[in-house]
């Protein structure tokens, strides 16, 4: 997933030496959160070709600063976006001659983002930096001070509060294909159950829960991150055509007005707790099909590592 030295170079000079055509975002993407996706939107924005350096498993300058998540699942995850061509990472040392092999670039980042040693250097080399405003409480050491003393949903702009427009998906057209859930901090068996799914047919459209039901279904902490951001984050991936809110406790009535080909449920569900969701597409000939989980990899278990983390942290 992570680029060498020589495939970043080739990757750079297959695009030309305009400054324009390609965009840098650096930072740790420890957590997918409404800062870093706002520098990636802003990138796409300002050029055609968006490449992504990530910081390496020790940038923190402590080790309450340094991601739980390894630097491998980090670029999958991030390479899962829809606005990314690249992703790469390096060590510092190695810094200076792989950033110089982007050049020309322009470098966006958040107004008051803590640079590591492979942001430093990118400032450095930059032809040109786009200064995005910052998103107040939603640096990664503000969500994760969030999650660890259980203040949550994370508190977002009004912007995000506006109802969103789908994507104007339509579902006659081709064969669709449903999965439902809460996704809330979204992790890389999230991404590799999607990308899963969307093979069973044409356009996946994700229902996914609304604030209020993940409360009563994950508890009062739950969920971490608002419907809006949630909806947001998933539209960005790869796999993902469209996204639908619900406000019950399952998806059926979603469901009925979609009327897809295929409903996907992964793999830690028994068939005893989709009897529903299966009787109902049998109604239009649908069929229920699981995906197998990514062992280990949850939101609840993400959450636990954080908190763990976090323990002996100011």
């Amino acid at each position: 997933m992570l680029r060498t030295v020589q495939h970043l170079k080739d990757w750079r000079a297959s695009l030309g030496a305009e400054a324009k055509d390609v965009a840098v975002v650096v930072g740790t993407f420890h957590i997918l959160h409404p800062g870093n996706l706002a520098a990636i939107r802003a990138a796409k924005k300002c050029s055609r070709h968006v490449c992504v350096i990530l910081e390496g498993d020790a940038c923190g300058s402590n080790e309450c600063d340094r991601p739980v998540i390894s630097l491998a699942e980090r670029a999958e995850m991030v390479a899962g976006l829809k606005d990314i061509d690249v992703v790469a990472s390096f060590s510092p040392r190695d810094a200076a001659k792989c950033i110089a092999s982007l050049k020309p670039f322009l470098l966006v980042s958040c107004k008051k983002q803590v640079d590591g040693p492979l942001a430093a250097r990118a400032v450095v080399l930059a032809d040109a930096r786009v200064v995005i405003p910052t998103i107040p409480g939603c640096f990664t050491p503000d969500i994760l001070r969030a999650i660890r003393d259980g203040k949550t949903p994370i508190l977002l702009p009004k912007c995000y509060s506006r109802t969103r427009r789908t994507s104007g998906v339509n579902p006659r057209r081709g064969r669709l294909v449903t999965v439902n859930g809460c996704f809330d901090v979204l992790h890389i068996g999230h991404l590799r159950f999607l990308a899963e799914a969307a093979t069973l047919g044409d356009r996946l459209v994700v229902l996914v829960n609304n604030d209020d039901s993940v409360r009563r279904y994950k508890g009062s902490t739950r969920p971490v991150f608002p419907l809006a951001f949630r909806r947001s984050a998933l539209m960005a991936l790869k796999p993902v055509s469209d996204v639908r809110p619900f406000a019950a406790d399952n998806p059926l009535r979603l469901l009925e007005g979609l009327k897809p080909a295929v409903h996907v449920k992964g793999g830690s569900y028994e068939p005893e707790r989709v009897k529903d969701e299966r009787k109902l597409l049998r109604q239009w000939g649908g069929l229920v099909a699981f995906c197998q989980m990514v062992e280990g990899r949850s939101t609840s278990n993400y959450l636990r590592k954080v908190s763990d983390s976090q323990d002996d942290c100011p």
